[in-house]
């Protein structure tokens, strides 16, 4: 579900830049209403970079992480009743992301947060790329999760936007 290369620069980015990988407590409130709605006791963090989100999330006894691109975390994960996937999806590499989502739908027993950039980064790769490998639009992401997920809450803003599903 990512290529060799990409995950060694993903690596590469984590270990230089402090802040790669950092956005996850920012929706912590937002992961922990939506968990506590649907009754979850246990909550993947998918793509879980510096661990800010289990990090403002003391509360959750069994919070599990995964980073396919973090030594240590890059062991595919048991499902979890709530998977949170934040800042994560518009990385995947193009021709992995149909593989992704399916792998999230089979994690995530319940159902799902995701929060996904529209617009390219503001930084560049050691190789010179954007980090953001999928830049499309809400249209093209709610037609790739809709199958997956019924979509309960969708929240928009110019740079992202903020979808949570339960699984069909």
């Amino acid at each position: 579900m990512i290529s060799a290369e990409y995950k060694a620069i993903n690596s590469a980015m984590h270990q230089a830049d402090d802040n790669y990988g950092r956005m996850g407590a920012r929706y912590a409130g937002h992961v922990r209403t939506a968990a506590h709605a649907l009754g979850a006791a246990s909550i993947l963090d998918y793509g879980c970079g510096k661990h800010t989100l289990r990090d403002a999330m003391p509360e959750w006894s069994d919070f599990r992480e995964y980073d396919p691109a973090l030594p240590g975390y890059d062991v595919r994960p048991e499902p979890a009743d709530f998977v949170a996937c934040t800042d994560v999806l518009e990385h995947i590499e193009p021709g992995y992301v149909d593989a992704v989502l399916d792998d999230l739908r089979a994690l995530g027993r319940m159902g799902v947060l995701f929060v996904i950039a529209t617009k390219p980064a503001q930084k560049l790769l050691p190789d010179g790329t954007n980090p953001h490998k999928i830049v499309e639009d809400e249209g093209w992401w709610l037609t790739r999760l809709c199958p997956r997920w019924r979509i309960d809450y969708l929240e928009r803003n110019p740079k992202r936007f903020m979808v949570v599903g339960r699984v069909r």
